[in-house]
């Protein structure tokens, strides 16, 4: 984990920045190369595991999945219920309860 921190890789001073401004992190497409090859680096050199590679993407993936889920949230109620049954898999995957309490 710390090869993430000591590279930049993660919670970099620009990201921070860009976390504050803009509520989300977005990458040009040299600067995804540019953390690949770090990671791919790490992997080789026995600094970052291919297993924590391996984890660390699929997170990346699921994050863009909620994200884009949150982005198509219904303008009104009467769709809400569909939207629920497509991003239940997304909590479930992440751990999250879609079970909904019952009052007593």
């Amino acid at each position: 984990m710390n090869y993430l921190f000591e590279q930049d890789i993660i919670f970099s001073g620009a990201d921070f920045t860009r976390m504050n401004r803009d509520f989300e992190v977005q990458r040009s497409t040299g600067e995804v190369l540019s953390l690949a090859a770090k990671l791919v680096r790490g992997v080789i050199s026995g600094q970052f595991s291919a297993a924590s590679l391996k984890a660390l993407l699929g997170a990346m993936s699921l994050s863009g999945k909620l994200g884009a889920a949150y982005e198509r949230y219904p303008e009104t109620p009467a769709g809400f219920e569909a939207w629920v049954a497509r991003v239940r898999p997304l909590w479930e995957a992440v751990g999250i309860s879609t079970e909904r309490s019952r009052s007593k």
